[in-house]
Formats: C-alpha cells, structure tokens, sequence
C-alpha cells in the first residue's frame, strides 16, 4: 500500500514535469530535485521490498509450525491468553531461523549494492 501511494506521487510529478516541459513552463530546481530524489530511491525501495519476502513467508511458515508444538498446546491448557502465548512463547522460537535469513540477506545487498 505505502509503495503504491509512493508510486503515484512520483509519477503525477513526472507528468506534471513534462506537462510543463510540453507548454514551455520555466523549469525551477525544486521540480527536478524532487523528480531526482524519486528516481534515486526506487531501486533502494525495489531492494528493500524484494528483501523483504522471504523472511515474511518465512516468520509465517515457522509460527503455523511452532504453534502445533506441545509446549505451545500446554500453555493453552494453562489458560493464558492468545497474546501471551503468540509473543512470549511461540515468536522467541518463530524468530531464529528468520533471523539468521535476514542476515543473510543483509549480506548479499550490501555485497552486490552498485556504488
């Protein structure tokens, strides 16, 4: 959602440029910083959001697994709340695999980063 809002107001400023360009507005550096800073940041944002994935299916595969465990069943025969059980038992275990991912993926976006 936050991409797509992003997505629309780079490319109404776009439009809006050439539209100017197309009636013979007088450019101001505003418009071409701002039109700069969008084009600049759409391949970190393509990065970040391709990062992004696999350790979301991922914290989502671990936490259906870690939920059929016993420990996890015990708990609810304690009667402790859904939350407890989700953050306090269930997502310490959820996040180590998923952790040692992202850093992995960390890792491979610095390396291959083009300076």
């Amino acid at each position: 959602m936050l991409v797509n809002s992003w997505k629309k107001r780079c490319r109404n400023r776009l439009y809006r440029l050439v539209l100017d360009a197309l009636t013979g507005y007088e450019f101001s550096t505003v418009h071409h910083q701002v039109l700069f800073d969008c084009l600049k940041a759409a391949p970190d944002a393509q990065a970040g959001l391709l990062a992004s994935l696999l350790p979301a299916r991922l914290v989502r595969a671990e936490m259906l697994e870690v939920l059929r465990t016993d420990y996890i069943k015990f708990a609810r025969a304690r009667g402790l709340p859904n939350r407890a059980i989700h953050f306090g038992h269930a997502l310490k275990n959820t996040l180590v695999p998923v952790i040692t991912i992202a850093g992995l993926q960390l890792g491979g976006i610095i390396a291959f980063a083009i300076v």
